[in-house]
């Protein structure tokens, strides 16, 4: 967990500030009624409010925040706990009320969490402040990135909150930060940012691309063309032939889609969006030019492609197997240096994919235990860790009919066996028939 402390610009300041705005308006028309010809008292009466507003403003307008941001979310000392899930979107601020790198979230109840900062330095912060801001800023763009769960396109919308929308808003919020902008003393901005917070709607319209609605158009095309694809792909079902699946995960599934790019990268999601239509309705038009693409998604709607992976991507097997070996309670560490520091959150839960390579040549048991260096090793996890997943699939379309495919499942129980797994929970399933 990282921990990111600074000041900034409270909005407490607000209630001072419109105070010491129209305090003198209020008084003069009551210096006006009530007839005061005393010039000193007058004066008096006048800026005694804006002084009085001002003071309050600076001392109430001070704050201090300490943020630990963790896997789930991240706890303010000033604003209390927020989950990712809670997040709604990044506030594209105007112009006039941009500051940088001042940054307003909003959360799905409705509350808007907004730290106030200047990169020069203020009565408010100092320029190590807005620092340590951007460097919290930069953090919660990488966790959002990290632990964004990728849609599920054969479930319709996703279980949880697509994180990674919210991680590109970020990522465009801090590209505006960065940027260079015109330094207007502070007084002044807070000024016009009072009075354009009234009349700015009807004296400046928003003339810039609104990226808020095409990101919605693109998701609610992206929703309808996945819709169109599915159907699509489910007349193609019986034309491919039957799949198989061996796994010791009962609620598992095999399900074919498009060979299109739909798996959900980190970035900024307007753009993927658009692309990923644009692919689907290719597919919609010309669907015998994409060939279908096998998945099993697990019984926690975890998807993941079968494919080939560097172990053989350049084989010339005309017939394929496919295994993933997956555990959400193990996860794979990256290599560690001397002397720097190492977050464990950051690393990936264990999941593996491959093809087995089927020739007449090669026995059928050997190609399974050459799937993965250190096979046996792996299929042993099976016995010591009830949460080991193995998965083996394969598919009549890649040349492994159902005679083939039970002669795999022979040979890897044979290989279970020889590790003291127990096969007695796992199971051989058949779909698309």
């Amino acid at each position: 967990m990282n921990k990111y402390s600074f000041r900034f610009l409270s909005n407490k300041v607000n209630p001072y500030l419109f105070a010491g705005i129209l305090s003198p308006f209020v008084t003069i028309w009551l210096v006006i009624f009530l007839d005061v010809v005393n010039v000193p008292l007058m004066m008096c009466a006048i800026l005694a409010p804006i002084v009085f507003a001002a003071i309050m403003m600076f001392k109430k307008g001070r704050a201090r925040d300490e943020i630990t941001l963790d896997d789930k979310g991240f706890t303010s000392t000033y604003y209390g706990r927020v989950n990712f899930a809670d997040i709604e979107g990044v506030v594209n601020l105007p112009w006039y009320q941009r500051n940088p790198p001042t940054m307003v979230l909003k959360l799905k109840s409705g509350k808007r969490l907004r730290w106030n900062l200047t990169w020069k330095g203020s009565f408010f912060n100092s320029t190590k402040d807005a620092e340590v801001f951007d460097a919290f800023t930069s953090a919660l763009i990488e966790r959002l990135h990290q632990f964004s769960p990728p849609k599920n396109p054969f479930t319709g919308n996703a279980q949880h909150q697509d994180l990674s929308t919210l991680a590109g808003q970020l990522q465009e919020e801090k590209k505006r930060n960065n940027n260079p902008v015109w330094a207007i003393p502070l007084g002044v901005v807070v000024a016009l940012t009072a009075l354009v917070r009234t009349c700015g709607k009807d004296w400046l319209p928003n003339r810039g691309p609104d990226f808020g609605k095409i990101a919605a158009v693109q998701e609610q095309l992206y929703e309808e063309n996945m819709a169109t694809a599915m159907r699509v792909m489910d007349s193609m079902m019986k034309v491919n032939g039957p799949a198989f699946m061996y796994t010791n995960d009962t609620g598992a599934t095999l399900r074919q889609a498009p060979d299109l790019d739909i798996e959900e990268t980190p970035g900024i999601r307007v753009f993927q969006q658009t692309a990923a239509n644009m692919a689907l309705k290719r597919f919609i038009a010309h669907p015998d030019s994409f060939p279908p693409q096998l998945y099993v998604i697990g019984s926690d709607s975890v998807y993941r492609k079968l494919r080939k992976s560097i172990l053989n991507m350049n084989d010339s097997a005309t017939r394929f197997l496919f295994i993933r070996v997956y555990d959400t309670f193990q996860h794979i560490k990256p290599l560690r240096y001397p002397g720097r520091e190492y977050d464990s959150t950051k690393d990936k839960v264990y999941d593996l994919t491959t093809a087995i390579p089927v020739y007449d040549t090669t026995k059928l048991g050997e190609a399974i235990d050459q799937a993965f260096p250190a096979m046996h090793f792996m299929l042993a996890q099976v016995r010591h860790r009830s949460s080991f997943k193995v998965y083996l699939a394969g598919r009549q379309s890649d040349g492994v009919p159902e005679a083939l495919f039970q002669r795999a499942v022979r040979e890897l129980n044979k290989q279970l066996h020889a590790v003291k797994a127990d096969t007695s929970r796992f199971v051989t399933k058949t779909f698309f028939k």
